[in-house]
């Protein structure tokens, strides 16, 4: 067993075998490994950082210090191996004291060149050491050489264990025109050494085709451990049954980071089986009329079915089928073809479930007669069936926001239906239910009877102005065990956001005489996030307010964020009292149905009072006697003023 553990076989040659002492000791080669001694490699070519572990045992009488290995090539030969340490020899140390009769272990740090060939390389073994008595570094050091073989290991390799197809997950076999496939190659990894950065490229044989021919296995894996790589593949009709030949260009990395290259070739198995069923859609035929038995015949296998053949027949001789025998051909692996019959149903049939066989007949690819029967339940009525009704509590869902409404199911039939399951979905992006149950199980509801399903549905902004559905799939029996399949739609209107506000309206003047016209101006604003239609702005009031010309305006279309400008004005009646008085300022629009919104918005405005001149009216009488006065005053300021003047000629005369 140690023998076989050991990766890196030494040879020490013949002649230095034998004990050499120095200074009274003795030292002995032991082992020389790959790695540790406990766990010893194997070194292959382009190897970094691997250690080399050298055993030497003391089986003299004394002590030894100072204990240096080194390793050199051959007189005209190079190694295989280098230092750690670019340029410096490949030496190992023991620092501590070699008891006698003791072994240590010296550990070489190297790298493996990339460019050696796997062999055997001999090379030379330098020990030096002392005596351990001596505390003088200047007495001499006792060496010897002797003769090692480095073993240089090849790459190690993997083995691909086997192969297997894969559908939908599961493990199948494929076969002439399967179409999409997995290959899954199942894979060892050696069994001595643990790998990583598994990349895989095969190559296909023809008939075999795929975009993706490549797989990777990242991850570190044990020594000996089974791993996968998957490789998607389509199985083309050219591809024959029998064994496939695969070519796989393989990549990893040893624990040492070393790159390794391969190219392996494995065998891939094409097992044809052909696999036919018949699925029979709903039927439900009239009593005393003609109808049609619908099937749908499918090849799920792997190979083509040959000359195949339906043969139909009925438990009741009361349904007649036109044509008991069809013929279908091949139907090749993965295809569909549809059958239809033409059968009458006798008018004295009871209204009830019935069962029709379908037997194929066909040759499998060795010419084997083959044959399966399946049954086709019937279902035949007395009546026209009414079926369920669904209606909306509300026809209008808003936009941009979750609007509650609820869907009610009506049975129209005369009879109860039974295991009813209802489900709810919507056929639109911009509806999307968020509160409430969308699936429904009712033991059973009778007839005329309703079901309610409470719901809250988000349309978006952009729905706005649109007209979406929820589809409802009601599932039911009926008293004879039918089961029927309805699906419904229920019709919503998407009211549009659409939010029209007055900004800064305002009257000028604010105050008004009698008669005098007003101006309003002001801007509309849409800050909804649809489109505002015919939109129109209107003022009008109760007196003294007088419509003054138009009294409404036409904006038009006002796009969301759009602000759009207006401007009316009116008159105030003549005879206006003063006071103060009301103008209302209405805008009216639609949406893309042609509802029609309003949004009103009132103004004051003061009446103020006219300012009429006054005028006095005298008599001729009171006119003479009011004019004394002034002229006494005017007599009186004349004289006053010739006194001025003669006072002042006086002073420049004296």
């Amino acid at each position: 067993m140690r023998t076989s553990a050991i990766i890196l076989s030494f040879l020490v040659s013949t002649a230095y075998l034998t004990l050499f002492q120095a200074h009274g000791s003795t030292l002995q080669v032991v082992d020389l490994v790959w790695g540790t001694v406990s766990n010893p490699e194997k070194a292959i070519p382009g190897d970094q950082k691997i250690e080399l572990s050298l055993v030497v045992a003391n089986v003299g009488n004394k002590p030894v210090c100072a204990l240096e290995a080194e390793i050199s090539p051959k007189l005209n030969t190079r190694l295989p191996i280098t230092s750690w340490e670019p340029g410096k020899p490949v030496k190992a140390f023991y620092q501590s004291q070699l008891a006698s009769g003791t072994m240590a272990t010296l550990v070489f740090r190297v790298n493996v060149l990339e460019d050696v060939r796997p062999g055997r390389y001999d090379a030379d073994l330098k020990l030096l050491y002392r005596e351990c008595s001596s505390t003088s570094d200047a007495l001499p050091t006792a060496q010897h050489v002797s003769t090692v073989a480095l073993q240089i290991y090849s790459p190690p390799s993997i083995r691909i264990v086997r192969s297997a197809w894969f559908v939908d997950g599961a493990e199948t076999t494929v076969g002439p025109g399967s179409g999409p496939a997995v290959l899954r190659v199942y894979v060892e990894a050696p069994v001595d050494t643990p790998i990583s950065n598994v990349e895989a490229r095969i190559s296909t044989p023809k008939g075999f085709s795929g975009s993706t021919l490549y797989d990777t296995f990242l991850d570190t894996i044990a020594a000996g451990r089974i791993f996968t790589l998957d490789f998607p593949l389509i199985v083309s009709e050219e591809v024959s049954v029998g064994m496939h030949q695969f070519e796989a260009d393989i990549k990893f990395r040893n624990k040492y980071g070393t790159l390794i290259s391969l190219r392996q070739s494995f065998n891939v198995e094409v097992l044809g089986k052909e696999e036919l069923l018949v699925e029979a859609v709903q039927q439900t035929l009239s009593k005393g009329s003609y109808g049609s038995l619908q099937l749908i015949v499918r090849n799920k296998g792997s190979a083509p079915a040959h000359s195949v053949e339906v043969v139909l027949s009925s438990e009741d001789p009361k349904i007649r089928f036109s044509a008991q025998r069809l013929s279908l051909g091949t139907i090749q692996p993965r295809q569909t073809m549809e059958v239809k019959a033409a059968v009458y149903i006798d008018k004295s049939l009871e209204p009830s479930v019935y069962t029709a066989t379908a037997t194929l007949e066909y040759r499998d690819s060795f010419a084997n007669l083959r044959a399966k029967s399946f049954k086709v339940p019937l279902a035949v009525v007395e009546e026209f069936r009414r079926g369920f009704k669904a209606s909306a509590s509300q026809s209008f869902l808003s936009a941009g926001a979750a609007t509650s409404m609820a869907l009610t199911f009506t049975n129209q039939n005369p009879y109860e239906a039974k295991e009813v399951k209802i489900t709810l979905s919507t056929n639109n992006p911009s509806l999307t239910i968020v509160e409430g149950e969308t699936r429904a199980v009712i033991e059973s509801i009778r007839a005329g009877g309703t079901y309610t399903m409470p719901l809250k549905i988000l349309a978006t902004s952009q729905a706005g102005d649109s007209v979406s559905s929820v589809s409802a799939s009601v599932e039911y029996r009926d008293p004879s065990g039918v089961r029927w399949v309805e699906n419904l739609e229920v019709s919503l209107a998407v009211r549009a956001d659409i939010d029209i506000k007055f900004r800064g309206v305002q009257l000028s003047p604010l105050k008004v005489r009698p008669g005098e016209a007003v101006d309003v101006a002001g801007d509309v604003v849409n800050e909804g996030s649809n489109i505002a239609r015919a939109v129109v702005v209107e003022i009008g009031g109760n007196p003294p307010y007088e419509a003054l010309g138009e009294s409404r305006t036409v904006v038009g279309i006002v796009n969301p964020s759009q602000v759009s400008a207006f401007t009316l004005n009116f008159r105030v009646q003549s005879n206006a009292q003063p006071g103060t008085y009301n103008v209302v300022v209405k805008v009216a629009y639609r949406n893309g149905f042609g509802e029609v919104f309003e949004r009103e918005t009132v103004l004051r405005y003061e009446v103020v009072p006219n300012q009429t001149p006054q005028t006095t009216v005298v008599s001729g009488s009171q006119q003479r006697f009011d004019l004394q006065p002034v002229l006494a005053v005017v007599i009186a300021v004349a004289a006053l003023a010739i006194a001025g003047i003669s006072l002042r000629r006086r002073r420049k005369q004296g």
